[in-house]
């Protein structure tokens, strides 16, 4: 979190996680007035997380989830004992959220900028017959054979 200018102390009243089921839950367990304290604390902090969100994405949280991975498969799984391998899958994990977090910060500054420049070339410099301000969406299948690289 202190990439994108947070503190976990900041926030360690109200979050956590849960396990339910052997599944992992992001929990907010927070009164009135903690989740004013996490407004108060995250909204000076809107700009810096909208500049640096795709970066600290590419250049922070994937390289290590992607660095996680590599050092856990240069040794099979027999290798390992148990203890290693719970380390191991706590982990990859804690790499894996911390990689959805840093993607759950994307995808607001990405639809916002995409929204901006859809209105500013609406209303500013699309011209009769000039293509839409977006493109067509992929049909079903229509990308099936590629291959996705997180």
């Amino acid at each position: 979190m202190k990439e994108i200018g947070l503190k976990v102390g900041d926030l360690v009243d109200i979050l956590g996680f849960d396990m339910i089921n052997g599944y992992v839950f992001l929990s907010v367990e927070a009164t009135v007035w903690g989740f004013l304290k996490l407004y108060l604390v995250s909204i000076p902090q809107m700009g810096k997380i909208f500049r640096n969100a795709a970066i600290v994405w590419c250049d922070v949280f994937r390289p290590r989830y992607l660095k996680s991975i590599t050092d856990w498969q240069a040794k099979p799984p027999q290798a390992f004992t148990a203890a290693e391998l719970l380390s191991g899958a706590r982990e990859l994990l804690y790499r894996g959220v911390e990689m959805y977090t840093g993607v759950q910060l994307v995808i607001p500054v990405a639809t916002m900028s995409e929204v901006g420049f859809a209105r500013f070339y609406n209303k500013l410099v699309k011209r009769q017959g000039d293509p839409p301000d977006t493109y067509e969406i992929p049909q079903s299948g229509q990308f099936a054979s590629q291959k996705i690289n997180f």
